[in-house]
């Protein structure tokens, strides 16, 4: 998604971000762009609350906002709440139909709610928009083949998406080696996973030191 280029919020509000307050005020004193940027502050510490709130006072205001319905959709996805991440992507979908991200989350909420032909669909179209991105698209795919019970086509689309991970994407290739790990264990096949746990135990002892 593109990313916009936000004023500064007022020192007292940042300090009370920091001490970990609420900010409560009568009248708003924030332009949109300052609640963005409240808005990425919160979702950057994982207060999805606080953040929903934000994007929420975003939306009164200029309910087409792609990059905000995005971000709510992302928190409705993260709370494993599907048909509202679902509503909020397609809005976006509407007013911004290139995005190859708003597809692929799209995907993903799919996925979550049991939809896998129209994950399927919508992960492919992402594909088709962002090929210079095809690992994120192939993961979610092989995501997708590994739930509807495709194992041979999810192993092949979980190993490219690998080989195509720019060098340097750690915590990509993680993610790819999680999902392959779950795909062996649905599978059965011990052997493998042994040889994927123990790559994904050493990439995640490097992120952490």
């Amino acid at each position: 998604m593109k990313r916009i280029r936000l004023a500064a919020i007022p020192l007292c509000i940042v300090a009370a971000i920091i001490a970990g307050c609420t900010v409560i005020v009568s009248e708003d004193p924030l332009t949109i762009e300052e609640h963005k940027r409240l808005a990425s502050i919160y979702y950057a510490k994982g207060d999805l609350a606080l953040a929903e709130r934000e994007y929420r006072v975003i939306l009164k205001e200029t309910p087409d906002d792609v990059d905000s319905l995005f971000m709510l959709g992302n928190i409705q996805l993260d709370r494993k709440r599907y048909g509202e991440a679902e509503g909020l992507y397609r809005k976006a979908i509407m007013n911004s139909p290139a995005e190859a991200p708003l597809y692929n989350n799209l995907s993903w909420a799919q996925i979550g709610a049991g939809n896998l032909d129209e994950a399927e669909n919508m992960a492919r179209k992402a594909l088709l928009l962002d090929p210079a991105r095809d690992y994120i698209y192939l993961d979610t795919l092989g995501v997708v083949y590994t739930k509807s019970g495709n194992f041979g086509l999810a192993e092949t689309m979980l190993k490219e998406a690998l080989e195509k991970m720019p060098h340097g994407k750690t915590e990509g290739t993680i993610k790819i080696y999680r999902h392959l790990l779950d795909l062996y264990r649905k599978i059965g096949d011990m052997a493998k996973v042994d040889h994927i746990a123990g790559k994904l135990r050493r990439l995640e002892e490097g992120v952490k030191r």
